[in-house]
């Protein structure tokens, strides 16, 4: 019984090394890290970084409205 449970512990024992040195996650805590940095970065620069989205979409839908107005659809058939 005892043999059994040293198999066993010597066992465990290797497989956490095989654990430690597997480099196979490494691209998941990278991954993970750099969302970290960007979310951190966004909490930081919050209003300037809403300042541009909504410059953006102000300027998309200005210049919608520009591209649209001498344009209108009647009957499928476009006209000006």
């Amino acid at each position: 019984m005892r043999k059994k449970m040293m198999n066993v512990v010597r066992g465990c024992k290797e497989e956490l090394k095989k654990f430690w040195c597997d480099e196979e996650g490494m691209g998941s805590v990278e991954i993970i890290l750099i969302l970290v940095v960007l979310v951190g970065l966004v909490l930081i620069f919050r209003t300037q970084v809403t300042n541009i989205v909504e410059n953006a979409f102000k300027q998309i839908s200005t210049d919608e409205k520009n591209i649209n107005k001498g344009n209108s659809i009647k009957n499928g058939v476009q006209t000006r």
